[in-house]
């Protein structure tokens, strides 16, 4: 067995997978079909090809508008997990969603997370991989709107849905913005992350962490551009949910060493001093990744040591939204798979 190999196979945890930037390009295709939305003009195949972050959001836009009943939802989260399962070895996989975006096309939430619900349970019957849902926010709408996701989460709960996140750009409407409504959130019970400090100022860590109640940041790579905050989330080992294949692709500026063509990847500036990096795909299938792949790159471009891996691997499930009794089990399987793992590494 090869590092690669290795790697790829060893029990893993994601905590940044966009559901909708998980779906198989033949899956967009048919199920557009069905609902008879017009697929873009030119060859379906290339919905999911772009050279920039505009190109990557108008696909994503339409990947949305396609899907608008249960079995959708359904079909879309059951593939997740069987993506991230038989090609990653994902065990746990927690999947953001954009219930308002749906809303706007009149797809009531109860109908969106039902059906994701309906899929998650699917794959953990037939392949025993965990899922959950983090409905998030998009910070372009107004904070009524924000409120009204919330108020619907509340009155419809689902065990699966654990808590709430924060997504698409920051800044024109900075996490301040949705306090209150965090602040309820919490109240209700419900866990909160933000995505922050990809396009903001690293001061947006400290908002999300002490106005906003998060207990892990996505993104965040312009962290290191503040000692104040780069020591804090330091010293308290903030978990930092991290994705290389989008960081490169999307915001190579957020590295310290600013080169041209984005050669420095902005994780290993952060893994080099010190963030708890933890590893994911953003949006796999539309990125053209999954998490085997986002972990050899990690190896590779970041710490080029497995004991590394291994450590960035178990801080990912540290930071899941699970029970503790729950991660304990999980732990316990993680570290006896990767020692049985590594001795077929080592005996290479």
């Amino acid at each position: 067995m090869n590092a690669d190999k290795y790697l790829r196979s060893i029990p893993k945890v994601e905590l940044h997978n966009h559901v909708t930037g998980a779906v198989r390009l033949q899956t967009v295709v048919e199920i557009a079909r069905k609902n008879s939305i017009p697929l873009p003009a030119g060859d379906p195949g290339a919905l999911y090809e772009y050279v920039d972050l505009i190109g990557f959001l108008t696909s994503h836009s339409f990947v949305c508008s396609a899907l608008r009943d249960r079995d959708d939802f359904s079909r879309i989260a059951y593939e997740s997990l069987e993506d991230g399962y038989q090609n990653s070895n994902v065990r746990y996989m927690e999947m953001f969603f954009n219930p308002t975006n749906h809303m706007a096309d009149g797809v009531a939430y109860t109908e969106v997370v039902d059906g994701l619900v309906d899929g998650i349970r699917r794959a953990e019957a037939e392949f025993g991989v965990q899922g959950r849902l983090i409905p998030s926010i998009n910070r372009q709408q107004s904070i009524a709107v924000a409120r009204e996701m919330l108020d619907a989460i509340v009155a419809h709960r689902r065990d699966e849905v654990i808590g709430i996140g924060m997504d698409h750009d920051e800044l024109p409407d900075p996490p301040e913005k949705f306090a209150t409504v965090y602040q309820a959130a919490g109240r209700a019970g419900l866990k909160r992350t933000a995505h922050t400090s990809h396009d903001g100022p690293a001061s947006h860590i400290l908002t999300c962490l002490d106005e906003l109640g998060c207990d892990r940041i996505d993104h965040g790579y312009r962290v290191t551009r503040d000692a104040q905050v780069l020591q804090r989330v330091v010293d308290e080992q903030i978990p930092f949910t991290c994705a290389l294949t989008s960081a490169q692709m999307f915001w190579p500026w957020a590295a310290i060493d600013e080169t041209p063509d984005g050669a420095v990847n902005p994780v290993k500036t952060m893994f080099d001093a010190g963030v708890n990096v933890t590893v994911h795909t953003d949006d796999p299938t539309m990125l053209h990744t999954d998490l085997g792949s986002e972990y050899i790159k990690y190896f590779r471009d970041c710490v080029l040591d497995i004991d590394s891996t291994h450590a960035a691997g178990l801080s990912a499930l540290d930071a899941a939204w699970l029970d503790e009794s729950d991660k304990s089990v999980l732990r316990k399987e993680f570290r006896a798979e990767m020692t049985r793992l590594g001795s077929e590494l080592n005996a290479m």
